[in-house]
Order: structure tokens, then sequence, then C-alpha cells
């Protein structure tokens, strides 16, 4: 509301000085400020209104936390610590989160997981997996620059060449 009021308070005072230079008479503040109210407050309510959603798509949704992420599984939502989970896995549209038990599906991508996650416990190792080092158990070349990285629950994700090399560092 204060940006409206300012931007109606400056078309104002712009109209009144362009018109002291360019024209033999001057409009006044007062004037031109009633004119922009009755007439134009629409055009300040439309452009502010579209800029506020926008910014307000581009915040985060509130799913996520420091520590945990909340699942919907039909009507509820559990909140899974992160801590439990092995890996998350791109199954468009969505994220499979992975427990030691059970598999969720995930409204998100793997790109706004990877920026809630611990890195020193978690790291991306192809465009399409993440996984919680603190369960992974083993890996194994597949001599072409690829791995296999084998879980403590037995489930096998591949490693891709182009994040090989971050992840020997982090292991």
């Amino acid at each position: 509301i204060l940006s409206i009021i300012a931007h109606l308070v400056l078309y104002a005072v712009l109209i009144h000085f362009l018109s002291l230079l360019f024209l033999t008479h001057a409009y006044s503040i007062h004037h031109t400020l009633k004119y922009g109210v009755s007439t134009l407050l629409i055009s300040p309510f439309v452009i502010y209104g579209v800029v506020l959603l926008i910014i307000a798509k581009q915040k985060p949704s509130g799913k996520l936390s420091p520590h945990s992420i909340r699942i919907k599984i039909g009507s509820e939502f559990k909140k899974i610590s992160f801590s439990e989970v092995h890996y998350f896995q791109s199954e468009s549209p969505y994220i499979r989160v992975q427990t030691e038990l059970k598999s969720y599906l995930h409204n998100a991508t793997l790109k706004e997981m990877e920026l809630q996650l611990d890195p020193k416990a978690f790291i991306r190792i192809h465009k399409s997996a993440i996984i919680n080092l603190n369960y992974m158990d083993s890996y194994v070349s597949r001599n072409n620059g690829d791995y296999d990285i084998k879980m403590t629950n037995g489930d096998v994700l591949r490693l891709s060449r182009n994040y090989a090399a971050d992840f020997k560092q982090s292991v």
C-alpha cells in the first residue's frame, strides 16, 4: 500500500514539474493526485499485485524444514527426518524418498531437495539421485567411469562419472 501511495504521489509531482517545463500552465499537484486516485488507482494495484504474486511463488512453500520433510500420504502428512532417508531418486514428476523400510513419493525436485540437505551427509551421485553417505555400504567400478553404489538396505544406485570426483572427495 505504501508503494502505491508513493507511486501516486510521484506521479502527481512528475506531472506538475513536466507541465511547468513544457506547458504554458502548470497542473497542480493536488488536482493531479485527485485525478490519479480517481482514475489511475487500478494500475498500481494491478502492477504491484502481479509483482507480489511473482514473489510469493518464488518463496519456499514451507514443505521442507532444515531437518525433516513432510510427505503427503493420501490426506495425511508424515514427517520424515532427513537422517532416516537413505536416498532421493527422481521419478518424474516426483522424487522417491527411500527409507529403511518404505519408499514415498514427494512433490519436489532433486534440485530443491539438494538445497535443503546437509552437504556433509548427502551427495548428488547422478542427475537423478542423491544419497545419504551414512547408509552407503560400498561402491564398485563399472570400468567405464561409472560406479555402482550399494546401500545398506541392499539397493544399488549408479554413480555417474560426472559426479564421481565430488563423490570420491566426500568419502
